[in-house]
């Protein structure tokens, strides 16, 4: 924390003082945010008397009125509650607050009365708050709370039409996380259960599980969120009304990706393939035409070879024309087993 700040605010003991974390970032952002604003304030010149000096320009010396007279008025709410504070800030130095992720400090804060965040939300340019919850963290990690967080927003009025590249940046994060590609370490796995969640409640709450966008983990590469999400948040797509037979940029549906991923794509584990053909196919999902009939049949000889019910498969074709003969499978493990 800048100590001539907190010198500025607390006098001579802000050395030795321990104020509340929270409280006092949260200051701190307002006060970073709103020194443009012109205040008249007497009570504001007790604050900084010790601290005048004649070195300080007049646009110096104001911002120290300025300063003074923030964090007097939210010292004068520690403990009970920042509301009335918060009603004193314009609306457009509190979404540029917003903006500026103060929600990674103090989830007390944005917890208000639904009245403020409606009054936040109405305005014409929506801060972009659900970034700040999801990728703001700078310790990279994401928990119940922020999710909670996530869905009072949601519940007061927070528009994922106002939002439109947000739950596509979010699956992007998950799939890098997943792959380890860029800088994703190992210990952000943990959170790929977190974003999922956030993703299946921006679904709740209008999010469109059919939008196209470029998709850039090597090169850019246009697909919808069915290409490229795990299994458990592909089943909330689905029930979402997701399209299964989206196609991508050269018209490759999910299930393509699954059968035949592109050669720049991670090639998953048998079991989550599986699982992914069985969602897919379940749902009515088909492989586009420039997939070679052999993937599907050489994919139900791999399932079932790996102990898996392919009957679920075998009853449900991707396509009638590419339903594989029995005879042909029980061919080809007649080779192995001769073998």
């Amino acid at each position: 924390m800048d100590l001539s700040f907190k010198s500025t605010v607390l006098g001579d003991v802000a050395g030795i003082l321990n104020e509340n974390g929270h409280s006092f970032y949260f200051k701190y952002w307002v006060t970073k945010i709103s020194l443009r604003r012109v205040i008249k304030a007497s009570d504001a010149e007790l604050w900084i008397a010790a601290a005048e000096s004649p070195q300080l320009s007049d646009e110096e010396l104001e911002e120290r009125k300025l300063a003074a007279y923030h964090a007097e008025k939210s010292e004068s709410t520690t403990g009970i509650s920042h509301l009335g504070f918060i009603k004193t800030v314009p609306i457009s130095d509190l979404q540029r607050l917003l903006c500026l992720w103060f929600l990674t400090y103090d989830y007390g804060t944005i917890a208000l009365h639904p009245g403020e965040l409606k009054r936040i939300f109405d305005q014409p340019e929506q801060p972009q708050l659900l970034k700040s919850i999801a990728f703001g963290q700078a310790s990279g990690v994401l928990h119940e709370g922020q999710l909670a967080i996530a869905r009072l927003l949601l519940e007061n009025g927070y528009s994922m039409a106002k939002d439109t590249d947000f739950f596509f940046s979010l699956l992007e994060k998950i799939w890098k996380v997943e792959t380890r590609v860029g800088n994703e370490s190992d210990a952000q796995a943990v959170i790929v259960p977190a974003m999922q969640k956030l993703a299946a409640l921006v679904l709740e709450y209008g999010q469109s599980p059919n939008i196209m966008a470029a998709f850039s983990c090597v090169h850019p590469h246009e697909c919808t969120p069915l290409h490229i999400v795990p299994p458990g948040l592909a089943a909330e797509l689905i029930r979402c009304k997701a399209e299964v037979n989206s196609k991508d940029f050269e018209g490759k549906s999910p299930l393509d990706w699954v059968l035949q991923p592109p050669t720049w794509s991670r090639h998953w584990n048998l079991a989550r393939r599986y699982e992914m053909c069985c969602l897919l196919v379940n749902a009515g999902g088909l492989m586009s035409p420039s997939t070679p009939a052999k993937v599907w049949t050489d994919a139900l000889a791999t399932f079932e070879m790996a102990g898996h019910d392919t009957r679920v498969l075998l009853d449900k074709s991707p396509s009638q024309k590419y339903l594989p003969p029995q005879s042909a499978i029980q061919s080809f493990y007649g080779y192995f087993s001769k073998v």
